[in-house]
């Protein structure tokens, strides 16, 4: 996945805490 390679950790952490976010409103809605 494209996200491992950000050097800024925090920034791709963000990243992938939205995108999970984005998933479960999807799934539950």
């Amino acid at each position: 996945m494209f996200l491992s390679t950000i050097p800024n950790s925090q920034f791709s952490f963000k990243i992938r805490q939205i995108l999970s976010f984005n998933n479960w409103v999807i799934h539950s809605g």
